[in-house]
C-alpha cells in the first residue's frame, strides 16, 4: 500500500515537471517526455505490472493535460511498462543503456502513433518534414533525459524496495 502511493506521488510529480518544463521551453515540439522514461524505468526496475501500471496512469495524466486521443497516449506507456518489465529478469538494474535506448524507442514509436492519428486525418504535414523536425529532435530529447532521471528513479526504487523490506522483516508487525 506504502509503495503504491509513493508511485503514485511519483507519477505526479514528473507530471509537474513534464508541465513546468514545457511551458519553459522555447521551442514546445521539443521536450523529453519524463512521464514515458517514468514508465520504462519502473518497469525495468520493479517488474511487468509494475510498469504496467505506472505507465497506465502516467498516460491518462498526459492525456488529461496533454493528448487529443483520450487514452491513446495511456495505452503506448502501459505497452512500454510491460514490455520494459518482460527486460527486469533479463537485464541488471545498473545497465543504464537498456531502460535509455527503450524509452527513446517507446518516443519513438509514440510519435509515430501521434503523426498516424493526427495529422495523417488532416494531411497538414508530411512524414518526412514531421520526422525531421519533431520526432526525432524530441526522441533525442527524450534519450538525454533518460540518462538523470534514471539514476534517480533507480535511486528511488532501491528507497522503496529497501523500506518495505524492512517492513516485512520488523518484529512488530508480525
Amino acid at each position: 500500500m506504502k509503495r503504491n502511493i509513493q508511485l503514485i506521488l511519483l507519477v505526479l510529480i514528473t507530471w509537474l515537471l513534464q508541465t513546468i518544463f514545457g511551458a519553459f521551453v522555447p521551442n514546445s515540439y521539443v521536450t523529453p517526455n519524463m512521464l514515458l522514461i517514468l514508465s520504462c524505468s519502473m518497469g525495468f526496475l520493479l517488474g511487468t505490472r509494475t510498469g504496467m501500471w505506472t505507465g497506465f496512469l502516467a498516460g491518462i495524466f498526459y492525456d488529461l493535460m496533454f493528448g487529443n486521443i483520450f487514452g491513446l497516449t495511456a495505452l503506448v506507456f502501459m505497452y512500454a511498462g510491460v514490455l520494459n518489465g518482460k527486460l527486469y529478469r533479463l537485464f541488471f538494474e545498473d545497465d543504464i543503456r537498456v531502460p535509455v535506448l527503450s524509452a527513446g524507442l517507446f518516443d519513438f514509436i509514440y510519435n509515430i502513433v501521434l503523426f498516424i492519428s493526427e495529422y495523417i486525418p488532416d494531411h497538414s504535414v508530411r512524414f518526412g518534414q514531421c520526422l525531421k523536425t519533431i520526432i526525432l529532435p524530441d526522441v533525442f530529447a527524450t534519450i538525454l533525459a533518460a540518462i538523470p532521471l534514471y539514476l534517480i528513479y533507480r535511486w528511488l526504487s532501491r528507497r522503496m524496495l529497501a523500506d518495505q523490506l524492512e517492513e516485512e522483516q520488523s518484529p512488530w508487525l508480525r
